[in-house]
């Protein structure tokens, strides 16, 4: 019989690493590994900040740990909620207070600035903070 060892990452005093392309945003990484295109974080977004448009590639799922916040179009969410963002693009969040949210990604995410340039792929060999 095998016996599953249990992976865990104390994530308490671990700190949030800036990511200089997306300004009041930072990253806590948590399975970032080269064998597999999915990846979970915890992010960050400070108070009035906005998380830009997204593109994925894929699934992303994220959970809603602290705070509040709203997308482009004024549907809010809060601590608890869940929301699921498949391929596609996405508009921006604003941080309402705030958020912390752990998300996990199947693949590439691509932020995009007002004009749909580039600004930060993301995938699970991303070195944030680097």
């Amino acid at each position: 019989m095998t016996v599953a060892t249990n992976f865990m990452v104390p994530t308490e005093n671990r700190p949030y690493l800036p990511i200089p392309e997306l300004a009041g945003i930072g990253l806590k990484p948590m399975n970032m590994k080269d064998d597999t295109p999915i990846w979970s974080a915890v992010m960050r977004i400070e108070v009035g900040s906005c998380l830009p448009k997204r593109q994925h590639d894929e699934l992303c799922e994220v959970f809603v740990v602290r705070g509040s916040g709203a997308f482009s179009n004024g549907t809010a969410f809060q601590r608890g909620d869940y929301v699921r963002e498949e391929g596609g693009t996405f508009d921006k969040i604003t941080a309402k207070s705030e958020l912390v949210v752990f998300l996990t990604h199947h693949g590439k995410c691509r932020f995009l600035d007002d004009d749909g340039n580039t600004l930060l792929d993301m995938d699970h060999l991303t070195n944030v903070g680097a």
